[in-house]
């Protein structure tokens, strides 16, 4: 799956369930600078929110710590385009985006890996 987070509180934010159900196992997080951690987990820092976490559908939302499973790598933006070229095929349902061929377009036109996070944010889903 491929997920585009603005900033560190997106990737550290996730309901319990989400953590539960193993969300952050085997994780590649990449930075705009092509700075690639594998993530092998991620553990409950404290509730986020009013109502310690809940929300109306009683889903807690918390704040995680992630768990870091090697060394830092260098990525280029080839090997990211790779990455979410393929993960289009996944179980996210991307090919039901109303401008999924525009999205794929953007990513094998983008010369940057800010250029490809930015066209997996700004899909229309």
């Amino acid at each position: 799956m491929v997920f585009a987070a603005r900033d560190m509180t997106d990737l550290q934010q996730c309901t319990s369930a989400s953590l539960r159900n193993g969300f952050f196992n085997g994780l590649l997080l990449i930075d705009s600078r092509g700075k690639a951690l594998d993530i092998d987990g991620a553990v409950k820092v404290r509730a986020v929110g009013r109502f310690f976490g809940f929300d109306s559908f009683l889903n807690r939302h918390i704040e995680v710590k992630l768990t870091v499973a090697g060394p830092e790598r260098e990525v280029d933006a080839e090997q990211v385009r790779r990455l979410v070229l393929a993960a289009f095929d996944g179980p996210q349902e991307w090919r039901s985006a109303d401008d999924f061929d525009e999205l794929v377009g953007l990513v094998n036109g983008a010369k940057t890996i800010s250029e490809i996070a930015s066209a997996v944010m700004d899909v229309k889903r």
